[in-house]
């Protein structure tokens, strides 16, 4: 080539050594750029997941809560779950709330009274959830509390009907800067939150919060366009000039991504916004060597036509030689740039270990100086004596001296100068020398300590993931739906169901061994149903049969994991038993069926009482009117004695709508037992049942109880009848009383209050009572005998409702063909026993002496038997139909007694009527009459002035005795 092409060639030379240099530093400035923007997104998508699974865990939380009885129901116990719940919530809810129906407060907490009963259904949010009873999350909104804040509304089911919501106030700022908190934004990035209408929901400058987006970057179109994408709920990354504060001229080149945080049907968005400058600050160090390189290269190149030129006007002879040399300087300055330009580290000891070279990223990376690695040992500069993990690299190093082949790559724990501990991978390569002797050794080491932290942090992840598993009494468990097989079940599988791990592990199908046979079909169709669909969840309850043989309900929610074609892959899920859950819906549900067949029972027995006033109170006057021998006193008492039995028995319904205890005093049942025994109801009894012996163990220093001696009469008398009844070949009956301090549930209740207790223990040799039977014997009317003949199928309804109005417990103790026990608890009274003294009636000296007396009562038999009774006794009567009637003849006449019936219906009732009395006359004397037991309106009365309370049907010795003991009572 002739001399001056040659000299062209120097210029082209000169720009190829500038413009590949550059074309290296753009393509590394890219790739920063986009890996920094990698690293950010996966930061934006944890802090979406964070907020994701926060308000997921919520949701499943107040989901649960809604279901429970007592949080549909809202009476104290779901007061009482909505402050726990709150407690334990405190540092991420400011609130939870009961929502009724028709969207008002039913029960806060923290509770405020001035928050019960506000109508809230205003609110966009729980307009929504009225119209569709769906969970429902709210904008954010500031809170009176002057938080910024968010809803969360799920709807709270009576079986099929919607009874309102339970809602959580959650501090939207705490739960963003929480969440947000793994972002590395640096001193110049910013973070900031849109919702999908376009208002910043959180920002890095807190006067941005609450404002709309095109309101405050209405003049940097680059922010809106980005903030459009926001809105549209994707993800992605852009470049543009971004100011914080939305000033025109203000911003500067920045990187930014964007990523959605999913809710239900709506999302938010997070955007992180990083300076360009602050993605490249890492990037100076190289642009420099990077320019000093250029600067040599284009000075090489200089020298090299330098040479160029002289190997020309030099002698032909040293052509070979100088292309040689040039050759050699080539080969050089390409191995230098490559070892000082690579993003490796490059390292060279020698034999003994002194570190003969570092290239500048491994001087970077290890934090030293050229000067100051130079004659240092490997060991004590950036290799460890030993590693965390215990292992000795002084051996390691000293075998690599000698077996350099053993370790051409080779993972170990290294050191900076800092003493950070740091992960690198090493190829180790050994020089030889001409003569084949080892004298170095070439390393070039990439950093692992990102790859070795991430698996430290997926163990750990392990870790945690095995110790819940391992803790929570829930069974999780992971199903591969292509191979038909359990791939996990947790270790506590044996608590539950018996089974270890590693039986139900690799089972083929779903748990098939342990799933009861009635509810299998019908579990296994609807996963199926599940898999065929698009749902995300799937939630079932079966019954399990445990490998004992025990049968659990449980309930099963698991996530379905689909593939890209939608394709279901795997299930993972917890299974939660339940057993004891449907063993107190069923308490529950009989306790309410009692309750409502009470009340039924109550109501009819009002209007019984009325119906029999005649039948109890009228033979009193016909027995006055006839001779005693006249043959009609038998029939009349006879008739008189069926009247006082059908009250008996309409006592009994009064005593199971537990309206039957109205006076209570101190008794001992050592006395009661006594006294039964000697009545002619249990010499009846024996006389039917010859072959039956009782036996009686009563605790001689048996403590006092309070209550109504008449009903605990009658609940002995009952349970020691049936026990009789259930011995028909003979056997033992047996009466117990003791003292007893409870301080553990009895069976049968979960919770009983701790103290001492009278039991009462009545037992027998029978033919027992089955577990089907067990279930139901204390519910009304339900009888095994003849009924009418033996049994009304009151009797142990009776006694349950007797113990419940006496605060007490029934422990039932029984097996069919093994006889029955009936334990029965009552709380203990310190009070002293009160003696009384039963007298005879004399009915002269009840006669009245012409006092005036108005009957009051709607029922018309019962005013003209109670008028002809108290005329035959000698008093003046008048009557009045209704409380009206009696205030008109009050306002006219005088009267030394009212006779006052509590219920009169239609206008005023007793109460009533008596407030208004008193209005006109003060100080009226009266009497209160009535078929209920006592009432609050009755005491309320009684407070008033009203003297004795007369419960119906009375006879004329209760009625006359109690008109003399409130005409004899001092004004």
């Amino acid at each position: 080539m002739p001399i001056k092409k040659r000299f062209l060639v120097i210029p082209l030379l000169v720009f190829l050594a500038s413009y590949l240099p550059y074309l290296l530093f753009s393509e590394v400035k890219r790739i920063s750029i986009d890996e920094f923007a990698a690293q950010q997104m996966v930061y934006a998508r944890q802090a979406a997941r964070s907020i994701e699974n926060l308000l997921h865990r919520f949701f499943n939380e107040l989901s649960y809560i809604a279901s429970i009885d007592d949080i549909v129901r809202m009476g104290p116990k779901g007061e009482e779950l909505m402050h726990k719940y709150y407690t334990r919530n405190r540092q991420e809810i400011l609130a939870i709330t009961r929502v009724d129906s028709a969207g008002r407060i039913i029960y806060t907490e923290p509770y405020s009274s001035g928050a019960i009963d506000a109508d809230i259904s205003a609110q966009p949010h729980v307009a929504r959830i009225l119209k569709t009873h769906e969970p429902i999350i709210s904008d954010v909104f500031t809170a009176v509390q002057g938080h910024r804040c968010i809803a969360y509304h799920v709807p709270v089911m009576a079986g099929d009907a919607y009874a309102g919501s339970l809602a959580i106030l959650i501090p939207f700022s705490r739960m963003a800067e929480e969440s947000l908190a793994i972002i590395r934004t640096g001193e110049a990035g910013h973070i900031f939150m849109v919702g999908r209408d376009g208002v910043v929901l959180y920002a890095d400058d807190p006067e941005q919060i609450g404002r709309k987006s095109d309101e405050l970057y209405h003049e940097s179109p680059a922010t809106l366009e980005l903030i459009r994408q926001m809105t549209a709920g994707g993800e992605g990354r852009t470049a543009l000039n971004f100011a914080p504060d939305g000033r025109p001229g203000a911003g500067e080149l920045s990187q930014a991504v964007y990523s959605p945080v999913r809710f239900g049907a709506g999302f938010w968005s997070i955007a992180v916004v990083t300076p360009e400058r602050q993605v490249l600050a890492t990037m100076r160090g190289f642009k420099n060597k990077w320019f000093l390189l250029l600067v040599v290269l284009v000075g090489a190149t200089l020298v090299s036509s330098y040479y160029i030129f002289r190997s020309w006007v030099t002698a032909r002879e040293e052509e070979t030689r100088r292309k040689a040399e040039e050759a050699l300087r080539e080969s050089e300055r390409n191995y230098r740039a490559l070892v000082e330009g690579a993003n490796s580290i490059v390292l060279k000891w020698d034999t003994s270990g002194v570190i003969t070279y570092l290239n500048p990223f491994g001087l970077a990376f290890f934090g030293y100086t050229l000067a100051e690695t130079a004659g240092r040992n490997v060991m004590g500069t950036i290799v460890p004596e030993t590693e965390s993990t215990g292992r000795d690299l002084r051996h390691m190093i000293e075998d690599i001296l000698v077996n350099p082949q053993r370790y051409k790559n080779n993972i170990n724990q290294n050191m900076r100068k800092s003493g950070e501990r740091v992960w690198v991978s090493w190829t180790n390569e050994p020089i030889i020398d001409s003569q084949g002797n080892f004298i170095e050794i070439q390393s070039i080491g990439n950093d692992l300590t990102a790859l070795k932290n991430a698996e430290a942090t997926i163990k750990e992840s392990e870790r945690k993931y095995k110790m819940v598993a391992d803790a929570t009494s829930d069974i999780i468990y992971e199903y591969q739906a292509g191979e038909e097989r359990l791939t996990y079940v947790s270790p506590n599988c044996g608590d539950m169901l018996g089974y270890s791990a590693g039986e139900l592990a690799g089972q083929m199908g779903f748990l098939a061994a342990v799933i009861c046979r009635e509810d299998a079909e019908d579990a296994r169709k609807k996963r199926l149903q599940a898999c065929w669909g698009s749902e995300a969840k799937l939630a079932l309850e079966y019954g399990v049969i445990c490998k004992n043989g025990v049968r659990k309900s449980v309930v099963d929610h698991c996530t379905l994991l689909r593939d890209e074609a939608g394709r279901v892959v795997s299930m993972i899920g917890s299974i939660k038993d339940v057993s004891s859950q449907k063993e107190l819906e069923e308490k529950l549900s009989r306790a309410e069926k009692m309750e409502a067949i009470g009340t039924l029972a109550g109501g009819v027995a009002h209007d019984l009482n009325n119906i029999l006033s005649g039948l109890v109170s009228y033979p009193d006057l016909l027995l006055m009117g006839l001779p005693a021998d006249s043959p009609l006193r038998r029939t009349v008492l006879t008739i008189k004695k069926s009247g006082e039995k059908a009250a008996a028995i309409v006592n009994d319904l009064l005593t199971l709508a537990r309206r039957g205890v109205s006076v209570t005093e101190t008794i001992n049942l050592n006395v009661l037992v006594n006294e039964f025994l000697q009545s002619p109801e249990f010499q009846g009894l024996q006389a039917r049942h010859e072959q039956v012996r009782l036996t009686l163990q009563l605790d001689e220093d048996l403590l006092n109880i309070a209550g109504s001696p008449v009903h605990l009469t009658k609940t002995i008398m009952n349970l020691v009848a049936n026990a009789f009844e259930s011995m028909s070949a003979g056997g033992e009956i047996r009466i117990i009383t003791a003292n007893r301090y409870v301080d553990q549930p009895v069976r049968g209740y979960d919770d009983v209050q701790e103290g001492d207790y009278v039991t009462l223990t009545v037992s027998d040799t029978g033919h027992g009572i089955s577990p089907e039977d067990r279930k139901r014997i204390f519910e009304p009317f339900y009888t095994k005998k003849v009924m009418g003949r033996s049994g009304t199928g009151l009797g142990l309804a009776v006694v349950w409702g007797t113990v419940k109005d006496h605060r007490g417990y029934i422990d039932v103790r029984s097996s069919q063909g093994h006889g029955a026990s009936f334990i029965l608890y009552f709380p203990v009274s310190r009070e002293p026993l009160t003696g009384k003294v039963e007298q005879l009636f004399a009915i002269e000296q009840y006669r009245g002496d012409g006092e005036s007396i108005l009957v009051v009562d709607d029922v018309s038999e019962q005013r003209e038997l109670a008028t002809q009774m108290l005329a035959q006794m000698g008093y003046q009567v008048a009557a009045a139909a209704s409380g009206d009637e009696a205030v008109a003849l009050l306002a006219d006449s005088e009267f030394d007694l009212l006779v006052l019936d509590m219920i009169m219906e239609p206008g005023m009732d007793g109460l009533d009527t008596y407030k208004a009395v008193l209005g006109i006359r003060p100080g009226q004397k009266a009497i209160i009459a009535s078929g209920y037991s006592e009432t609050d309106r009755v005491h309320e009365a009684q407070l008033l002035g009203a003297g004795p309370y007369l419960r119906k049907p009375y006879t004329l010795e209760k009625l006359v005795r109690a008109v003399r003991e409130e005409l004899g009572r001092p004004a």
